[in-house]
């Protein structure tokens, strides 16, 4: 099986996490579907063959199919068959009108794919909001008439561990001591693995130390 190095050494466990998901609920994406925020390209998930694939993103440097942002979709009501958000509503002032926006262009009974950071550096593009709560999503959903058809926690309290210390080494300026310490990594990875034995998901206090959210809802 061939390895990219550069995916495992530089992608982070919950972007890794992210592309898992998506991988995994790829049958969710047919028909026409529309990709909010979606022009810049991170990890490693490719879009499958369907109808139509729309981009929206407010960076124009990106080359999106259209240029717009979340809070004003220049699309009809019930146009879409699934809407893709991404690592989207962190960045967005006013996420409410955003997420009712994506839910007003979305068809009856089409998905609604969001991923959402929680425990997770900063990181503008061009800005950093907020971080929202499995609480906050579920009340979107009731205040919106959806349906959670999915909500996966992304990672516990290890992962958060692996992740400072995957941080730290590849943003050592001495990249002498960088390489060596890479060879952890693999240490790391087994670390993470604790998020899924009982002594974790039994845990009220250890489970709280979410790393972020993927959920699908329906209309």
């Amino acid at each position: 099986m061939k390895i990219d190095l550069d995916y495992y050494l530089l992608t982070s466990y919950y972007r890794k996490s992210l592309d898992k998901w998506l991988e995994k609920n790829i049958g969710v994406f047919e028909g026409n579907v529309l990709d909010v925020g979606g022009a810049k390209k991170d990890g490693n998930f490719t879009p499958p063959k369907c109808n139509k694939w729309v981009v929206v993103d407010i960076d124009k440097k990106l080359k999106p199919d259209i240029v717009a942002s979340v809070t004003k979709l220049p699309f009809k009501n019930n146009n879409f068959d699934v809407i893709k958000a991404t690592e989207l509503f962190e960045h967005v002032d006013d996420y409410e009108r955003g997420f009712s926006e994506c839910v007003r262009v979305l068809k009856t009974n089409g998905k609604f794919v969001v991923s959402s950071p929680f425990l997770i550096p900063l990181h503008p593009d061009p800005h950093d909001f907020q971080r929202l709560t499995r609480e906050k999503w579920e009340s979107l959903a009731k205040k919106n008439k959806l349906k959670i058809v999915l909500i996966i926690e992304q990672g516990y309290i290890f992962t958060l561990i692996s992740e400072i210390l995957r941080n730290f080494t590849i943003n050592l300026p001495l990249f002498w001591l960088r390489y060596p310490l890479y060879l952890l990594f693999p240490f790391l990875d087994l670390l993470t693995c604790l998020d899924s034995t009982a002594f974790v998901q039994n845990s009220r206090i250890l489970r709280r130390y979410i790393r972020g959210y993927f959920i699908v809802f329906k209309k």
